[in-house]
């Protein structure tokens, strides 16, 4: 899939259709104007049943079951989907047409069959679920990779609400939306890379995670070694205690309470980031 390469290029994670498992072919054309005028921001209202990787290729197979039921020809309804714990999906190739967006209301300036001329993202969850910081910033970023990879030259999300009578994406993301698009310009003109934490950062983020994990852990196993299981049966916990010991390292004074932010990353973002590092870590042991 060479459009998922040139996305990786822009430094975009994204898991291919084949790690969900997908059912659908995806070979038939159906025509797309690239690069795209237009992005579109949808929810998908299923249930998130959980932040494991399993749990979300479930829902990822689950929204692609609607799609197909619904359209029989375009197969899953969106491009991408974008997890609340920020991991990001491949869904409908952007070379193929299928961002399940038409202009209901004759909105002027705009033509009446979007998927022509647009991309779309979806949020899998219902409508009450929060719109995470680390859902925030994966929606940005994707936005971004697809504009610098050429295929789009969008510079906002729109909201499906906007050109249909329906609720989609739902009040929280629509709340949200202007943040999304503040980082979406940003790193379209800056890249996807620029806001890496530094050195020094990453060294105090290590250090706290290492520090908590090999204290708390150690009893539970022989030696240094922490298997699978027991870091899945502390996941939760040690996300807590992670986002403890970072907030205690990074800020000043180590008074505490105040919100950290660390190359841009909110506490709650980096505590994101740290469960998605041990849950990926975890998989792979067990794989």
């Amino acid at each position: 899939m060479g459009y998922l390469n040139d996305l990786r290029a822009q430094g975009l994670q994204i898991a291919s259709r084949r790690a969900w498992g997908s059912t659908y072919n995806y070979g038939s054309p159906r025509t797309v104007y690239l690069p795209t005028r237009y992005l579109f921001l949808h929810i998908a209202v299923v249930p998130d049943r959980d932040d494991t990787i399993a749990g979300e290729h479930s829902t990822c197979r689950t929204v692609e079951r609607i799609g197909v039921q619904r359209f029989p020809n375009t197969g899953i309804s969106y491009n991408a989907l974008a997890f609340d714990t920020g991991r990001l999906y491949d869904g409908q190739p952007l070379t193929r047409r299928g961002a399940h967006t038409i202009n209901e209301y004759g909105l002027p300036g705009y033509p009446t069959n979007l998927n022509y001329y647009g991309h779309a993202i979806v949020l899998p969850q219902m409508p009450g679920d929060t719109v995470t910081d680390a859902q925030v910033d994966s929606v940005a970023r994707w936005g971004a990779a697809v504009v610098r990879a050429g295929y789009s030259r969008a510079t906002r999300f729109l909201p499906h609400r906007m050109f249909a009578p329906k609720d989609c994406p739902g009040d929280k993301a629509v709340a949200r939306l202007n943040e999304i698009n503040s980082l979406l310009r940003h790193y379209i003109s800056e890249g996807l890379d620029d806001m890496a934490i530094s050195d020094a950062d990453a060294k105090k983020i290590a250090q706290a995670v290492h520090a908590y994990g090999l204290s708390d852990l150690k009893t539970e196993t022989s030696g240094d070694t922490i298997d699978a299981g027991v870091i899945l049966s502390y996941l939760d916990m040690r996300v807590v205690r992670i986002d403890q010991n970072v907030s205690k390292l990074l800020t000043p004074g180590n008074g505490g309470g105040a919100a950290v932010l660390v190359g841009g990353f909110t506490d709650e973002a980096l505590a994101a980031l740290a469960k998605a590092v041990i849950d990926e870590q975890a998989r792979r042991l067990q794989a």
